[in-house]
């Protein structure tokens, strides 16, 4: 009974708890989820990495093998190639060659087409040829910005000539070709990354200053903060360094938020089924209490009596114990009724339950039966003891006279004693336990008979 303000107490913060709880465990799925999928688009990266380096790797020795074929052709032509321009234009018919040009004694002498405008100083040509010259071997210079602002790489490739009875071969000059690096990243797959939702940076240091040198990208907003992976490409005489990386972080992810709404949302709603259940909890035990509560004086009515009494009184058979019930009743209570009113005898009522409540056990069972009549089961005791415990209780209710609005009541009862278990069911003893009673009120009342 006295458990239910406290549960109703305590119940604001058990759906706040289990809110909290549901929350984080929801949270932590959410998480489970998004490190999961980034495990998985870390895997998908790992492996786009490495296919686009490949391609770009393979992509260049492709595009410049014009430049050896026309390298070739002057070799064994002595310096002569008459072919140039036509040459020339098969190696442009790939939209990613933007020029030819033939350099000797790295000096540009001839340029195909002719028309290109690309603004190229010599210091750029010049650069890269002498580099050319100096390794004897192919060299990628750039990117180099022209005139127009457009963004060209160069390769050079040196072209020496046999030497004469025995001399060393003589440096006749480079073959220099203009590749439009974006058209041929994209003409290898690249821009697929963007369709798949990824970042993408292809950058190279510089050689002289030691800076990192952006080549091209898709993202201005740069990897700081995101899952990234890296892959080197050797390109001839640089290094190119290939970085694919997710296009958004995690809070910039609309499926992260929709993940953390629905878990917000699933929370309140497990927090809320929880504080309804409480609610209806609460509910039921305050219908229980009304339903085995007498509501005047708080004790248990009749009902609770039958079911609490029969239930202790198997138990008292099983184990071969005693026990005995009581039937009580006020004294002239009606006068009481009729002198003082009804709210003044239902406070004298109470204050009678009071007294006796207070002088029995915890785990006796007494109850209002009706009217101004209790009724009391004792068990696991013997006679003498019973009768010692009516006897206390008369005293207790006659002994001192009730205090109600300036008024000094008195006010005796009867009791009425009998067996019950083993020797008497529930029914039987009820009936003799009244037969007793109203013998103590022949016999003059305010006091307690022992039925034998």
């Amino acid at each position: 009974m006295g458990t239910i303000p406290s549960a109703a107490r305590r119940l604001p913060f058990r759906p706040a708890a289990v809110f909290f709880v549901a929350l984080g465990t929801c949270f932590l799925l959410t998480f489970g989820l998004l490190y999961n999928r980034e495990q998985v688009r870390t895997l998908a990266m790992e492996r786009l990495v490495s296919e686009t380096g490949y391609r770009i790797g393979s992509m260049f020795p492709r595009l410049l093998f014009g430049t050896q074929m026309i390298s070739h052709q002057i070799h064994y032509g002595g310096g002569e190639l008459p072919d140039f321009e036509y040459l020339a234009s098969i190696i442009v018919e790939d939209q990613a060659v933007v020029a030819v040009m033939l350099a000797p004694g790295g000096v540009v002498s001839e340029v195909y087409p002719r028309d290109i405008g690309l603004g190229l100083g010599p210091e750029i040509t010049g650069r890269t040829g002498i580099s050319a010259m100096q390794w004897g071997t192919f060299v990628l210079g750039g990117p180099f910005r022209t005139g127009d602002g457009s963004d060209f790489l160069v390769g050079s490739l040196p072209v020496f000539l046999d030497g004469t009875d025995g001399e060393e071969p003589a440096f006749w000059g480079t073959v220099c070709m203009v590749l439009d690096y974006g058209r041929a990243l994209n003409d290898v797959g690249i821009g697929d990354l963007a369709i798949l939702d990824f970042g993408y940076e292809i950058w190279q240091r510089d050689t002289d200053s030691g800076i990192d040198q952006l080549i091209f990208a898709n993202n201005s907003q740069g990897f700081a903060g995101k899952n990234y992976v890296d892959r080197t490409i050797s390109l001839y005489n640089v290094e190119w360094h290939l970085r694919i990386f997710g296009s958004r972080v995690w809070y910039a992810d609309a499926q992260a938020w929709i993940a953390v709404f629905i878990s917000l949302i699933l929370s309140l709603m497990v927090a809320a089924l929880v504080r309804n259940t409480f609610r209806l909890e609460r509910r039921n035990r305050t219908l229980r209490k009304k339903s085995i509560t007498d509501p005047l004086t708080g004790l248990h009515n009749r009902r609770y009596f039958m079911a609490a009494t029969g239930i202790q009184m198997e138990r008292v058979t099983r184990n071969h114990s005693e026990s005995f019930l009581m039937m009580m009743d006020m004294d002239h209570f009606k006068e009481i009724n009729d002198n003082y009113g009804h709210l003044l005898g239902d406070a004298v009522l109470k204050n009678v339950a009071e007294r006796i409540t207070a002088t029995l056990r915890p785990y006796d069972i007494f109850a209002r039966y009706g009217g101004e009549e209790f009724i009391l089961f004792v068990a696991d005791m013997n006679r003498t003891a019973a009768v010692h415990l009516a006897e206390r209780i008369r005293r207790d209710v006659s002994g001192t006279p009730i205090t109600l609005n300036d008024r000094s009541i008195n006010v005796t009862i009867s009791i009425g004693i009998t067996k019950a278990a083993p020797q008497h069911g529930l029914e039987e003893a009820i009936a003799l336990a009244d037969k007793v009673m109203y013998q103590a009120k022949e016999r003059g009342r305010n006091q307690a008979v022992f039925q034998d």
